[in-house]
């Protein structure tokens, strides 16, 4: 399989699931806002600052010009999809991994979020524009002035949409710009990313009080009657909140818990994808980052680092609801996949990219 005919099908699919979603899932339950924004029902809000008045207008916008049907999904559809093409515009692949490209990107859960007018597809476009530019630089390349203020204006587009997806993409950034630096130069990025996660928990417990308040009407968001919609416990304090941190990451990941998917058959195929993304991030971060006498230290701190920041701005977001996690999910998780191959499997030139001459690998 072609980078061609990898586009070619995965439009298609994305096509298909519009259409499924739309007229079978969304006469099911309601697709998460994708019905309000295309009635134009966050209008009332009238601020630049609303992420759901900005989908609104869109939405009303092109419901207006085409009817309120299937096909007022198509621009964000294909916005989400150019975003795919612009982030594997660099990737060198053979037919089978294409393939699996293809696979890891036609999830279910992936196709359903990314193919409608949603926050996640808009993301997919930004997700995109990020991956080209960080790939150009770990292939040794240097960022014009253009593409500076692009690497800033899609920062800042992603933090608007998503603030906390915020600190994994300044990692990603950070890591990328300093990949190919000499040792003691890296031995100083990665000092200065130390620091960095020492001076998040600081912040943690200066503003804990602040904090608390708002975690304690967290789970409010995600129901109408402002009840849990899984089992589970409201977070009254901090601790709280990092006690339950890193099975909360992987339950907010991965969506539905296995008892969930167990009393409602319907999840079942949600929690067995889950399970089979985590897996395949675990092969694909091993391939990465595996050398012939250790493990290639840049690329670690890299990629682990990335996912495990992603995974935490995640848990908030989708451990009091699973369909709120499967769905947030699909912002940034075709990025990890473009990412992963990148370092996996990406060539130059028809070559192994051995580009990870900027690296130093430990026993």
């Amino acid at each position: 399989m072609t980078r061609r005919n990898f586009l070619v099908l995965l439009l298609i699919a994305k096509v298909i699931f519009c259409f499924i979603s739309w007229y079978v899932i969304g006469s099911i339950t309601k697709l998460g806002d994708t019905q309000d924004y295309l009635r134009g029902y966050f209008l009332f809000r009238e601020t630049w600052t609303s992420t759901a008045f900005i989908m609104s207008i869109t939405g009303k916008l092109f419901s207006s010009l085409v009817g309120y049907n299937v096909i007022a999904n198509f621009p964000f559809m294909l916005i989400g999809f150019y975003g795919i093409y612009l982030g594997t515009k660099q990737l060198v692949l053979t037919n089978s991994q294409w393939f699996g490209l293809l696979v890891c990107l036609c999830f279910p859960s992936t196709l359903m979020w990314t193919s409608i007018h949603s926050k996640e597809a808009v993301l997919n476009l930004f997700f995109g524009v990020l991956a080209f530019l960080l790939i150009k630089r770990l292939n040794g390349e240097t960022w014009n002035v253009k593409e500076k203020i692009m690497l800033l204006i899609t920062f800042a587009l992603i933090s608007f949409f998503k603030p906390l997806y915020a600190p994994a993409v300044f990692w990603f950034a950070f890591y990328s710009s300093t990949y190919n630096l000499r040792v003691k130069k890296l031995l100083i990025t990665l000092t200065i990313s130390l620091l960095g996660i020492a001076s998040f928990i600081a912040l943690l417990y200066i503003f804990e009080q602040e904090l608390a308040s708002y975690l304690q009407t967290f789970h409010r968001n995600f129901s109408a009657t402002g009840e849990l919609t899984r089992v589970g416990r409201v977070w009254q304090t901090v601790d709280d909140f990092l006690l339950d941190a890193l099975n909360g990451m992987l339950i907010a990941f991965v969506g539905p818990t296995f008892n969930e998917a167990a009393d409602k058959i319907t999840l079942l195929p949600f929690f067995f994808e889950g399970i089979a993304t985590l897996f395949i991030f675990a092969v694909l971060l091993l391939k990465s980052v595996a050398a012939p006498k250790g493990m290639y230290v840049h690329t670690f701190f890299m990629l682990f680092g990335g996912v495990v920041l992603f995974f935490f701005a995640q848990y908030p977001l989708g451990f009091f609801n699973p369909g709120s996690a499967l769905r947030y999910k699909q912002a940034f998780q075709p990025f990890l996949f473009i990412m992963f191959f990148y370092f996996a499997f990406s060539s130059r030139n028809g070559q192994v990219n051995t580009q990870k001459s900027g690296q130093k690998y430990v026993s």
